[in-house]
């Protein structure tokens, strides 16, 4: 099965758990989260636009609330692109989540720092679910690289992503 395979079984498999219904009536202070996903990227400018499919985007996080009432957090981590072609760099920005409930909003920026540079905007909408300490989110992110050595003069590119992430409390 090939990656995006794998990715689709298991977006299936968590919209089908009971699991995601269910609200905590607390969100933790402080969690760390895995997260992986694919799309597409579209590029253009100039009269010219192409549409390709994304690298497989791994990344590693931390999330820690700075406020409860909206529930606030930050969040901050690493990236790496990888596929046909390997990149690393940083992801950071907010998180909202309206009522505790199972939806998450975020706005962000990733940087991309080697070894080519990308950087731009991101805005995303998950729903998630829990068990405990640990639970999954899915989320779809689209992200506007604006700037970069990897973008022709005067192009933007635009990244939407399917993401899974797994996530743990850790206060």
């Amino acid at each position: 099965m090939t990656s995006v395979g794998w990715l689709f079984a298991l977006v299936a498999i968590c919209a089908t758990s009971p699991s995601l219904a269910e609200t905590e009536p607390s969100s933790p202070l402080a969690s760390v989260e895995a997260r992986a996903g694919m799309g597409a990227t579209l590029g253009g400018g100039q009269g010219s636009s192409a549409m390709v499919r994304s690298p497989l985007t791994l990344s590693a996080l931390i999330d820690w609330a700075v406020r409860t009432d909206p529930w606030v957090s930050a969040y901050a981590g690493m990236v790496a692109e990888v596929g046909d072609r390997g990149g690393a760099g940083a992801v950071g920005g907010v998180r909202v989540k309206p009522d505790l409930g199972p939806i998450r909003f975020a706005a962000g920026a990733t940087l991309i720092v080697a070894p080519y540079t990308l950087v731009g905007p991101s805005a995303s909408f998950a729903v998630c679910g829990r068990n405990g300490a640990t639970g999954y989110c899915l989320e779809g992110e689209a992200t506007l690289f604006v700037e970069g050595s990897d973008l022709p003069d005067g192009q933007v590119a635009t990244q939407l992503q399917l993401l899974v992430g797994v996530y743990v409390d850790v206060l």
